[in-house]
């Protein structure tokens, strides 16, 4: 930790953490080049083929146009699939970043400068081609309880006052899932199958050394470091407090959304861009009717264990506070532990 950052980065206020000399590479360009190198050993790769079912006794998932048998299932998917005791202990959070174009003699160099002592912005340099762009992400906040447009405004704010008036060139967003003593959960768990999660932001690093340990145990070796990262670990020392916030939150956020009455919105009242909790024909359920005029109507029951879905407006997505699952407003699972979509509702057309 410091007080100061290189110029010309703004004087800090309050304790800086300052990571230098930091490796930086393309993370797609990465996984591209995994994948080649994993066909040419005979993997298998297949996209666009999201699993629908998993049964981790017979070792074999299924998909909308099929199913595989393996010898070995590892889930490397930021929360794994279905019900884990896991998802108990990890608070699920999303961050918001931005980039715009830097002056390539203005660059404070190589590293992270991370001011997350009074105001919670990350900053560093990327470098694409000729052009310098300065990244910079804001806040953690908590996935489906959050107002997601105010906390980029916030950070589009906060940049303005440091930076000045500059054109935003990238807009985006990423989820985290930390866990309760703040290492990873990695290796085989209860279900028999292999977890690789709670990576927290350090999904690059975390995910190369997961890779590493369960490549190890599957040839019948076990490092050391194994210990400290397996799922079944309980460290109340450390985590104990994490796991009870985290469980008291979602208890509350249930309980919450069951006993207070949201549907106070009327679907012929919903105009293009609006999302709410309707009542129609005595069933409840989440609508949002598309800039186009087209309406989705699902089910507002998240399908992981039965909390109720909050729209998020930043991302035009229905977000589950309990355990991060994420949907599309037709239904369609987005990540998080669901499997399953939510169930689409028939809505009769509105009379002309």
């Amino acid at each position: 930790m410091t007080g100061s950052v290189p110029s010309p980065l703004p004087p800090a206020q309050g304790d800086v953490m300052v990571l230098r000399n930091q490796a930086q590479f393309q993370p797609q360009a990465y996984v591209v080049a995994m994948a080649r190198r994993a066909a040419q050993a005979g993997a298998a790769i297949h996209e666009h083929s999201p699993v629908l079912e998993i049964d981790a006794k017979a070792r074999r998932v299924t998909t909308a146009s099929g199913s595989v048998t393996a010898k070995q299932i590892v889930m490397a998917t930021h929360s794994p699939k279905g019900i884990h005791l896991v998802q108990t202990e990890m608070p699920v959070h999303r961050e918001y970043a931005i980039a715009f174009e830097w002056m390539p003699d203005q660059a404070p160099g190589p590293g992270t400068f991370w001011w997350k002592a009074s105001e919670h912005l990350s900053m560093r340099t990327l470098q694409v081609g000729e052009r310098t762009f300065l990244v910079c992400a804001g806040e953690e906040h908590k996935v489906g309880i959050h107002n997601a447009k105010a906390g980029m405004m916030a950070l589009e704010s906060l940049a303005r006052r440091y930076f000045g008036e500059r054109p935003i060139t990238h807009r985006w967003s990423a989820q985290n899932y930390r866990g309760a003593d703040a290492l990873p959960y990695i290796g085989r768990n209860h279900s028999g199958c292999f977890i690789a999660t709670g990576f927290a932001t350090d999904g690059l690093t975390w995910g190369t050394v997961a890779a590493r340990l369960i490549a190890a145990e599957l040839l019948g070796h076990q490092a050391a470091f194994a210990d400290l990262v397996k799922p079944g670990r309980l460290s109340p020392v450390k985590g104990g407090k994490s796991i009870l916030q985290e469980n008291v939150l979602v208890v509350k956020q249930l309980l919450k959304d069951y006993l207070t009455k949201r549907q106070d919105e009327k679907l012929a009242a919903l105009q293009p861009g609006d999302s709410a909790i309707v009542d129609a024909e005595g069933e409840t359920f989440a609508a949002y009717r598309a800039p186009d005029g087209e309406l989705f109507a699902v089910s507002n029951v998240c399908t992981h264990v039965g909390c109720k879905v909050h729209w998020n407006s930043m991302e035009t997505s229905w977000d589950c506070p309990c355990h991060g699952s994420r949907f599309r407003p037709d239904g369609s699972v987005i990540e998080g532990p669901a499997l399953t979509p939510l169930k689409r509702k028939h809505v009769p057309p509105l009379a002309p």
